[in-house]
């Protein structure tokens, strides 16, 4: 089985292993409470793929986040 390489995504990844860490929860649940497969948010995770736009929307609402800040950003 070939392994993607990672995206270059550091703050994205960064500030969703930040959020997976500040709820408390395990990643299978949190993946859960946040609506992606615990697969996608593992992938996120590793940095080999960046949620889509609908998906950073719901992720970043279930946070209490701004998508922007979640993406990269200073909001």
């Amino acid at each position: 089985m070939h392994t993607p390489a990672p995206v270059e995504t550091p703050k994205v990844t960064e500030r969703l292993r930040e959020l997976v860490t500040e709820s408390g929860l395990a990643g299978v649940e949190f993946a859960r409470r946040v609506g992606v497969s615990h697969q996608s948010l593992h992938l996120y995770l590793r940095g080999y793929r960046v949620p889509r736009a609908a998906t950073a929307q719901r992720i970043a609402d279930a946070c209490g986040v701004e998508v922007a800040w979640l993406l990269g950003g200073d909001a």
